[in-house]
Order: structure tokens, then C-alpha cells, then sequence
């Protein structure tokens, strides 16, 4: 069955109401009627079965289950220094593929993409896109976290008040510890 990424705050009672992309995706690409069944996702673990009732310049469904996601076996946080060009949105495609719960775009002191606050928001709000698509691709229920890009030291930060416990930093230099034993 397909799956769509419904905001949560569409859902109203048992009625869900689709419009924008994804509305365009279900009528105009996959060409579903009246009657037809899908699935769709709120980015917070839970799935629903539903079923179109009308569909115009919004769609209407009805929600005829839910089921929730399990529990993640790990919570993993990527902390990585914005690389060039699209490299990061490949990275956030992948990490969310992968089942990472938090994502945190660091500039570092040798960061060569500079982002001001209005250009951190709008790269923000297409990692959220990409984030959503991958998945719908891969089948995951949730969402990763998409923080906005900040330093070293303000993730450090980030990391403790989140509560993660281990904290891994891959390094390539000598007596450098391998991954397997620092797990």
C-alpha cells in the first residue's frame, strides 16, 4: 500500500485532510479515487490506514486504524560540519534512511558554507523535505530532528542536554580507538 506524510495537525476527529504536494502526489501522480486505500504517517511514530472519501482542491479521508511504531532500538544523534555544494542533503537523505533521530549541521572554524538565519531556516524547512521522503522510501514512522546549523561547541552542549550517553567522534589519526571497540 502507498504511504503519504500527513501533518499531524490535518487530522481532525477521524478525518484526515491532505492539500499541497502530497495531495498532488495521491491525485495527480498516483491517480487515487474515491474509495481507494493508503497509508499515511505523522513523522511521530504512528501510521494510519486510510480510506479517500472526496478529493478536490483537498483530499478527505477517513481514518479506519492506527498503529504504533515500536520503541527505536538506539536513539542515534549525527553531528556532522556542513559540506559543500548538496553533499549535506545526500546526508540527510541517508541518515534518516538509517534511522538517526537527530540530525545537527555544525559550521566548524574550517566550514566553508556560510548561512545566515534566513538561510538557515530555508535549508532547514528542505532537509524537513527530503527527511519526509526519504521516509516514505523507507517506511519509517518518524522523523528525524533537524536542528539548525550551529558550532562545535553549541552541539557538545545539544548532545548532553538531549541525554545521549555514548559519544562517538570519528577520527583519522594515529592511536585513534576503532569503532568496534568503542562499542
Amino acid at each position: 500500500m502507498r504511504r503519504f506524510f500527513i501533518d499531524a495537525k490535518a487530522i481532525e476527529g477521524k478525518t484526515v485532510f491532505i492539500g499541497g504536494d502530497e495531495l498532488h502526489h495521491i491525485r495527480d501522480v498516483i491517480r487515487l479515487m474515491p474509495g481507494d486505500r493508503f497509508l499515511g504517517f505523522d513523522g511521530s511514530g504512528r501510521t494510519y490506514t486510510l480510506r479517500i472519501d472526496k478529493i478536490s482542491d483537498r483530499l478527505q479521508a477517513k481514518i479506519e486504524k492506527v498503529s504504533t511504531r515500536r520503541t527505536e532500538p538506539a536513539a542515534l544523534l549525527l553531528a556532522c560540519a556542513l559540506p559543500k555544494k548538496k553533499k549535506m542533503d545526500t546526508i540527510i537523505e541517508k541518515a534518516t534512511e538509517l534511522g538517526v533521530s537527530d540530525i545537527v549541521p555544525m559550521v566548524t572554524e574550517r566550514t566553508q558554507v556560510k548561512l545566515d538565519d534566513k538561510r538557515a531556516v530555508s535549508k532547514q524547512k528542505k532537509w524537513r523535505a527530503i527527511a519526509i521522503e526519504a521516509a516514505k522510501q523507507s517506511g519509517r514512522d518518524t522523523l528525524p530532528e533537524i536542528h539548525k546549523p550551529m558550532s562545535l561547541r553549541q552541539a557538545i552542549e545539544l548532545i548532553e542536554k538531549l541525554g545521549y550517553d555514548k559519544r562517538i567522534m570519528p577520527a583519522l589519526c594515529e592511536g585513534a580507538v576503532s569503532l568496534t571497540d568503542a562499542l
